[in-house]
Order: structure tokens, then C-alpha cells, then sequence
């Protein structure tokens, strides 16, 4: 289980990523997530809106698009 600062990091770091290495490395962190205990999921989504949210609004802007993305292009069961 990843600790908030990690997921602040983890966050930073994919909103400095380029797009396609963003994508990739989201969608792999949302397959994780779904295969999560409901209330770790819970957890997980909550830590990476928080982290999100202390972007700068350029970066959260891709972060949050690349994040949209990703998720609709994910199967319903693994998104």
C-alpha cells in the first residue's frame, strides 16, 4: 500500500511524463486499483484526486485528461 506522499509523487511524476508514457503507466496504475479490496480502492482513488488537486492547473489539466482517457478506453471489468 502506497502512503500519501508516495502518491503525491507518483502523481508529479506522471504529470511531468510524456503523454503516451502517462497513459501507458495510468492505465497500468488503474488495472491495479481495480483488482483492490473495495476499501482499499476507496483509498487509492481518494490519495490520487488529493495529489491531483496540488498540481499546478497546466499539469492537472493533462494529468486529468490522460486519466479520462485512459479510463475509457479501460474493459468495464477492469475499470
Amino acid at each position: 500500500m502506497m502512503n500519501m506522499s508516495d502518491i503525491e509523487d507518483m502523481v508529479k511524476m506522471l504529470a511531468d511524463a510524456p503523454e503516451e508514457q502517462r497513459k501507458k503507466m495510468i492505465t497500468e496504475r488503474l488495472k491495479t486499483i481495480a483488482s483492490q479490496p473495495e476499501e482499499q480502492r476507496i483509498k487509492s482513488v481518494a490519495g490520487i484526486v488529493l495529489a491531483t488537486s496540488k498540481l499546478k492547473k497546466k499539469k492537472m489539466a493533462g494529468f486529468i485528461n490522460t486519466r479520462t482517457v485512459a479510463m475509457t478506453e479501460l474493459p468495464p471489468e477492469e475499470g
